[in-house]
């Protein structure tokens, strides 16, 4: 997709009545985990979604979600997560990453991912952004190497589920990268 065509989409704030459309690209509880982690059950359900919601509109918020809207279409092309946000130290997480099924395989994860620190280390001023991402999600991992983001540490079986091991990265970027990068 030529950088044109990607200006169309911008992030919005994602509200209570984006989460159907959210809950429709989530098919399975293998797909949850891949997406959301072990924070969330399967099904998804407004009730899970509300303190994330709440937190959003407090002076200092804690948690900010988006949506990456198509101006063009007007259709929501993907979903992703400020968590764990320090207004002190100004460092925050990354989660719940995704581009909705009708927008994959055409380069819009790094741009999301591009446009999400634009706003975090230009707007916001923030210092830090840190993420997790399962090992086997390589497609994921590419994407935010795109972006400049590098491996920190590797947690080898850092969790069990039904008799199945889940080992994952934490992965990173400072604003000093970010801009050297950008």
């Amino acid at each position: 997709m030529k950088n044109t065509q990607l200006a169309r989409f911008l992030l919005k704030k994602f509200t209570k009545n984006d989460l159907p459309e959210l809950f429709f690209e989530i098919p399975s509880p293998e797909f949850q985990i891949t997406w959301g982690g072990f924070g969330l059950d399967y099904p998804l359900t407004p009730e899970q979604f509300q303190p994330l919601l709440d937190s959003a509109d407090l002076p200092e918020p804690r948690n900010l979600l988006f949506k990456f809207f198509d101006s063009e279409s007007r259709r929501t092309a993907g979903h992703i997560e400020l968590l764990r946000i320090d207004h002190l130290i100004k460092t925050l997480w990354l989660g719940r990453v995704l581009i909705f099924s009708h927008y994959r395989g055409k380069g819009l994860g790094t741009s999301l991912i591009n446009e999400t620190l634009k706003l975090v280390f230009r707007e916001m001023k923030f210092e830090k952004v840190s993420l997790n991402v399962f090992d086997y999600n390589t497609p994921a991992i590419k994407c935010y190497e795109a972006s400049g983001f590098r491996k920190e540490e590797y947690h080898k079986d850092s969790r069990t589920v039904n008799g199945i091991n889940f080992s994952h990265y934490c992965m990173s970027i400072t604003k000093e990268e970010y801009l050297e990068f950008s």
